[in-house]
């Protein structure tokens, strides 16, 4: 079997599915061998491959001038131009390594789900 299915684990689960009226009770439904890999596996073997260099990986803050000529405006379009990644970006940055010699690139991993 190929190492990529050997990272797939099975697993039993009951999920409630809502009935759709607030007077009906949501019903138990059973999936049997449901395969899910974990997200650390799935992130650990992207950053592995080629893909991630054509990733942004530093955050920015993006402009467009307004029509008038006179005033830019923030735009907001992407997990990695918001305020909050930005700010975690900043803090890894400063964040020690405990290997001063280390020259790796340090970066936020952002998941959107």
């Amino acid at each position: 079997m190929s190492p990529f299915l050997c990272s797939f684990r099975r697993t039993d689960i009951s999920i409630e599915v809502p009935s759709g009226s607030k007077h009906t009770t949501p019903r138990n439904t059973s999936i049997p061998d449901l395969c899910y890999r974990k997200i650390t596996t799935s992130m650990k073997e992207t950053f592995e491959r080629p893909i991630p260099l054509q990733f942004h990986l530093t955050p920015f803050k993006p402009f467009r001038q307004h029509p008038d000529g006179k005033t830019n405006e923030r735009v907001y379009s992407e997990i990695y131009d918001s305020d909050v990644f930005l700010e975690e970006h900043d803090k890894m940055q400063r964040a020690p390594t405990g290997d001063p010699s280390c020259k790796r690139e340090k970066i936020v991993a952002a998941l959107m789900f």
